[in-house]
């Protein structure tokens, strides 16, 4: 349950509350289930997931909740990248001609999108690698 754990109180910290009962009212779960997923060490990450896609004005940071760095990021907002540490990772050289039909389609609505339907797109795919790089 340590990792359960170690998830809660970086949720509660950035969410300034101090009940269980209040995480599981914003994660739309019961006290009655959030209690057995606290049981059973199975914090509820996709309900987690949804809450910050569902409010990008929290400005959570799920690298942070789910223990993936240590401190939680600058309050910098989307103008720069959703991870600042993205910008380190992008790569000129990558080869971008092969790109594949979900991929071209993905930079095409990007392209049309408004700057919250960006902000929206960022969020979502860094938020998508999280996951990936827990094996959620």
């Amino acid at each position: 349950m340590e990792n359960f754990k170690k998830i809660l109180l970086r949720l509660k910290n950035e969410l300034s509350v101090e009940t269980d009962n209040q995480i599981a009212e914003f994660l739309g779960l019961t006290p009655a289930a959030f209690r057995t997923r606290k049981n059973r060490n199975s914090f509820p990450v996709h309900q987690l997931t949804e809450f910050v896609l569902a409010h990008p004005e929290l400005d959570l940071d799920l690298d942070y909740i789910l223990g993936n760095v240590k401190t939680p990021k600058e309050k910098k907002g989307l103008e720069i990248v959703v991870n600042p540490s993205a910008i380190d990772e992008f790569d000129e050289e990558m080869e971008i001609d092969n790109l594949t039909p979900k991929e071209v389609l993905l930079v095409k609505y990007y392209r049309k999108s408004s700057k919250r339907g960006k902000d929206n797109l960022l969020r979502t795919a860094h938020m998508e690698a999280v996951l990936s790089d827990h094996n959620l």
